[in-house]
């Protein structure tokens, strides 16, 4: 990583980077890119793909019904009603 990059990089990204900044930035950036490149060549072909790095569970609660079925109750008081629908005004052409 050069100066010459980092400015095109800079450009594509439409970041404006300091003078002062470009000497550190590009340090950073190659230190990435260094770490990247080592990456190659770990072994994982034998590693399995996670959905998580830790193996956890969500907690579920019990799916069990806590309230009565009200639906006639609020059905009475609506406007309007179609086969157990409610039946509102038409917003979207």
């Amino acid at each position: 990583m050069d100066s010459k990059e980092l400015e095109k990089l800079a450009y594509l990204a439409r970041l404006k980077i300091e003078p002062s900044e470009r000497a550190g930035l590009t340090q950073s950036l190659q230190e990435v890119l260094h770490f990247i490149e080592r990456l190659d060549f770990t072994e994982n072909q034998t590693v399995e793909p996670l959905a998580h790095p830790l193996e956890v569970s969500q907690r579920l609660r019990s799916d069990q019904v806590d309230q009565a079925d009200q639906s006639e109750q609020h059905q009475a008081i609506a406007p309007e009603i179609r086969n157990s629908f409610y039946i509102v005004p038409k917003v979207i052409d």
